[in-house]
């Protein structure tokens, strides 16, 4: 069984470099207990919604989105 996990958490007056490093850091440990082929994680910093908008505010609708149905899918 793979477990889903999402890597939610402060992006809030966080550089880029410290929002992606801490969600590194928790993959790192997860990978020292359990298989890489058996977890998925989703990490929101490696998505961008203005890929899929046209405005700022079409943008937050699309993450928005996004982040629940990786929650509600998500194991942990």
């Amino acid at each position: 069984m793979a477990y889903k996990i999402y890597l939610c958490g402060g992006m809030t007056r966080l550089s880029e470099e410290a929002q992606k490093a801490w969600r590194n850091s928790v993959k790192t440990e997860v990978y020292q207990y359990v298989n890489e082929k058996d977890v998925e994680f989703f990490d929101p910093t490696e998505h961008d919604p203005t890929d899929f908008a046209s405005s700022a505010l079409e943008a937050e609708a699309v993450s928005m989105k996004l982040d629940m149905r990786n929650l509600i899918t998500s194991n942990l």
